[in-house]
């Protein structure tokens, strides 16, 4: 069985192909999940659905772009935003401790599912949501500036 995915809602070129048996493999050997995947056809990254008998998982494979260093850094201010109360989930560590892995010769990491809907690309349906967002983004740039390596960002530099 091959899955394919799909970018920001519209069908886009098959340019990547990942078999099922590679991505189960890797989420066994990685993580110790075992469970069906289903392709999610929003986002830039490729997005799967992880779904065993003790939850939901998100498998998100990052552009290439995106280096496992940049992915790990990333991943270590949002387990800080986590611990701040921020309302997001952490990445979960591997087997061996790292949040970040390689699949498919790019960064990829599993996360803990969060229920709800995505909203349309630049869609927001009323004023209390945009108050909303921005209070999510203030918080959010309040906990960057306290990162203790927040002059370490890629973006910093």
């Amino acid at each position: 069985m091959v899955i394919t995915r799909q970018g920001r809602g519209k069908l886009c070129s098959l340019e990547r192909m990942i078999d099922a048996r590679i991505l189960a493999d890797h989420l066994d050997r990685h993580y110790a999940v075992r469970g069906r995947l289903e392709p999610i056809a929003r986002g830039r990254a490729d997005n799967y659905l992880v779904s065993t008998d003790a939850g939901r998982w998100l498998l998100k494979i990052f552009q290439p772009e995106f280096t496992p260093e940049r992915v790990e850094q990333a991943a270590a201010f949002i387990a800080f935003a986590v611990d701040a109360g921020y309302p997001a989930r952490a990445f979960a560590p591997t087997v061996d401790g790292p949040r970040t892995t390689r699949l498919d010769d790019r960064a990829a990491v599993l996360i803990p599912w969060i229920d709800g809907e995505t909203a349309d690309w630049h869609v927001v349906a009323d004023d209390h949501t945009v108050g909303e967002i921005g209070a999510l983004c203030g918080w959010i740039h309040r906990i960057g500036a306290a990162w203790p390596r927040a002059s370490a960002l890629a973006y910093a530099r």
